[in-house]
């Protein structure tokens, strides 16, 4: 009978030598608990950086011409009454559209498709006035118009919600391109109004006939205002604030306690839809027509006015408020520069990208490790 013959190496291996782990220079944490202090020095400084870092891009541009920004976006707000007024107007706008979308946020129903639900609640508004107006009194006109933007609002944005409740399809991407149909809806019924131009003009809009044109900017202030007033209440006080909050957090819970999901979620993104809605009325109202650049972009605008502003009625006012302020100041200093309107998109681009990057230091907090520079000096030491 043969000998076995085991192999001693395999039997008891050499222990291998481990490289013991390389410490870190830079550790980061999530911070656990921010005092309001804190928020508010940050937030601060974000705001000023932000400021700051604007002006240097128009020094670019238009060399020596750093305080220009400041002044230019100072003369915007208080240089003339019609400066004062589209000032309020654009805050108007940005308001309204961030407080429309904040429930759906909230719930974190991430809709991307405010600005299609505008257009739509105005070319609702805009067939209206065409083709219902000619036939009723102004103050018949008035509230025909507001209601079918609404309606045509809140259907709109139900389209998604009840894809999302019913499938659990992707919202973002769904809200998204129900702007681009949106926007081929009312080409389509512009032409058909106007076939040699393609353009939804000369409306009749209500009690919007004013002989005092900053009324036309009053009234859509003042609506957006008793909107804001709503949802601060809607969301902090109502049982459906409660709710919506609850799905936001975790479904799970929210079945649990006997909260009907599908329905908040229906409930809620219909109500974004209804205020968009709102808005596009006000916009149709105001101008007297309707195009597809209504909003030119102010509703993806809104969206980030709404998550920089922590879903937070009172810190979107805020928010909304420097966007405004920010987008009249850089437009004037453009015109009076002659750098194009690019330079405005570019401005508020910039804008809020400092403010998002400050957002880091809100959540997060970094340590350095000095251990990482004593340890290797020792070490070279020793060798």
């Amino acid at each position: 009978m043969s000998e076995v013959k085991f192999d001693q190496k395999l039997i008891n291996p050499t222990p291998r030598k481990v490289k013991p782990a390389r410490e870190k220079f830079i550790h980061i944490t999530k911070k656990l608990d921010v005092s309001m202090k804190y928020k508010v020095i940050v937030r601060v400084i974000s705001i000023v950086t932000a400021l700051l870092v604007c002006a240097l891009i128009l020094n670019l541009f238009s060399p020596g011409h750093f305080g220009d920004f400041f002044s230019g976006s100072i003369n915007s707000l208080v240089g003339s009454d019609k400066k004062f007024f589209n000032s309020v107007y654009e805050f108007t706008l940005l308001l309204g559209l961030s407080i429309a979308v904040l429930p759906s946020f909230k719930m974190k129903f991430w809709n991307l498709g405010g600005e299609g639900q505008v257009l739509i609640g105005g070319l609702a508004a805009a067939l209206v006035s065409r083709y219902i107006s000619p036939s009723v009194p102004n103050f018949l006109t008035t509230i025909i118009m507001f209601v079918a933007a609404v309606v045509a609002g809140g259907i709109w944005a139900a389209i998604p919600a009840f894809f999302k409740a019913k499938f659990d399809t992707n919202e973002t991407l769904f809200t998204l391109m129900m702007n681009y149909i949106a926007t081929g809806l009312i080409i389509f019924f512009a032409f058909i109004a106007d076939p040699s131009h393609g353009l939804f003009t000369n409306l009749k809009n209500g009690i919007f006939n004013f002989s005092n044109s900053d009324m036309l900017i009053i009234v859509p202030f003042i609506v957006v205002v008793l909107m804001t007033a709503f949802m601060f209440g809607y969301l902090n006080y109502t049982k459906h604030g409660y709710e919506l909050s609850v799905v936001g957090e975790t479904r799970n819970t929210a079945k649990y306690i006997g909260i009907n999901v599908k329905g908040v979620i229906l409930r809620t993104v219909i109500i974004s839809g209804a205020l968009c809605g709102i808005i596009g009325y006000l916009s149709v109202a105001k101008q007297g027509s309707i195009s597809e650049n209504i909003m030119s972009g102010r509703g993806f605008t809104a969206v980030m006015i709404a998550w920089l502003g922590h879903m937070n009625v009172l810190e979107i006012v805020i928010m909304s408020f420097l966007v405004a302020f920010i987008t009249r100041g850089s437009g004037q200093v453009a015109t009076s520069l002659d750098l194009g309107t690019d330079f405005t998109k570019i401005t508020i681009a910039v804008f809020l990208i400092v403010i998002l990057a400050f957002e880091f230091f809100l959540n997060y907090d970094v340590h350095f490790n000095k251990n990482v520079f004593k340890n290797k000096k020792s070490k070279e030491v020793k060798e």
